[in-house]
């Protein structure tokens, strides 16, 4: 008679038709390449080196601390994979983890360019701030797409004031204010890309556009009367 297996057996096998059927592991490798490509690895060494020692505490009947262990070091190993994804989607009103999120998303998703990415974004945000928000996406192979990032906060006027020379040194170029009916079209794009319906609902008329021309935009908008600073990368 076959022996049942343990919740333990059923564990696994469910989470082994998971990555099979739907996977995950493929998307957050393709999502955030420069970090996920050596946590990868290690994966797969953490769940050879489980299948390895349960094959020798079958045989020797004895060692389930080992086991244990083993099957410890695997399931951290995977949660470490998963972990910086989790920061990518999650936490965009987070302040307090808007560090971690800044850091995988730039040193994550760019690798070589980390140093460019961090520089349009602040170190550091007021302690002042209100009003946060910070939404990332990773690297996806598809048609127009593009990894990005969209901060939102508030401080008083004469802090906001002073990101305009912080834009500037990181390359933005000053279009102008946003009322200016040339820039209608791109602080429109740029509006929607931002969400930013969901924060201002004043006119923001006195709010200075910046823009990097790439084949995908950045810009930010400053505006010293509100305090607002909206940045997309």
């Amino acid at each position: 008679m076959k022996k049942p297996r343990t919740p333990l057996q059923q564990a696994n096998r469910v989470i082994l038709i998971m990555h099979l059927c739907l996977p995950l592991w493929l998307f957050t490798l393709m999502y955030i390449p420069s970090f996920e490509g050596v946590l990868f690895l290690a994966v797969w060494a953490a769940l050879l080196l489980n299948a390895i020692v349960w094959k020798v505490t079958q045989r020797i009947g004895k060692g389930c601390p080992v086991l244990t262990a083993a099957r410890v070091i695997a399931v951290s190993a995977m949660a470490a994979y998963y972990l910086p994804m989790v920061v990518m989607f999650g936490f965009t009103r987070t302040q307090a983890l808007y560090p971690l999120k800044r850091w995988v998303y730039t040193a994550g998703v760019f690798s070589s360019a980390t140093s460019y990415y961090q520089s349009m974004l602040p170190a550091e945000l007021p302690d002042n701030a209100s009003d946060y928000s910070f939404r990332t996406r990773g690297s996806v192979l598809a048609q127009d797409a593009h990894a990005s990032s969209f901060l939102i906060f508030r401080t008083d006027p004469q802090t906001a004031a002073g990101y305009a020379d912080i834009l500037t040194d990181a390359g933005f170029k000053t279009r102008g204010d946003v009322s200016d009916p040339d820039l209608e079209g791109d602080f429109a794009w740029f509006r929607g890309w931002m969400r930013l319906d969901e924060f201002v609902s004043d006119p923001l008329t006195h709010a200075q556009l910046f823009w990097i021309n790439e084949r995908f935009p950045k810009a930010a908008i400053v505006d010293p009367e509100s305090g607002l600073v909206a940045i997309m990368t």
